[in-house]
């Protein structure tokens, strides 16, 4: 319905680009966000790992044979590209349009998540309101 609208006005396509990239990026952002609540969800992280490399789509017959530490070093290899503008440039205009972002972003994501210690801080405030929960409840 969007799209009519915005191509029935004159130079609308134009106008509306700058939103539709923004909306491309914040759906794009919410798979970042889906990737995390699944790792606090079922907090093992090689699991995750795991499930980016079959939706990267490895054979059913060879997940047997999947080698976790070079998809890890892929993704980190991945998120390298970001420090020169001209790959960084790149990449954003190769998943502008797309749905998701690839899976080894979206793993290179996640795994800077963790390894910035933020996942780590989440779980341990968990833990500490959990712990003063069941505390107050034994008191009661």
């Amino acid at each position: 319905m969007i799209n009519y609208i915005i191509d029935s006005i004159p130079f609308g396509s134009i106008a509306a680009a700058p939103l539709q990239y923004a909306l491309f990026y914040w759906d794009r952002m919410s798979e970042f966000t889906a990737d995390r609540a699944g790792l606090l969800c079922c907090q093992n992280k090689d699991a995750t790992i795991r499930a980016f490399m079959k939706m990267a789509g490895m054979p059913i017959k060879q997940y047997n044979e999947m080698n976790y530490q070079t998809f890890i070093q892929q993704a980190t290899a991945f998120k390298q590209l970001d420090y020169e503008a001209l790959n960084k440039v790149i990449k954003f205009i190769s998943i502008a349009d797309a749905s998701h972002p690839w899976t080894v972003m979206r793993a290179a994501e996640l795994l800077n998540w963790i390894n910035s210690g933020a996942y780590a801080n989440y779980v341990q405030e968990q833990r500490k309101t959990s712990d003063l929960e069941d505390l107050f409840n034994n008191l009661n």
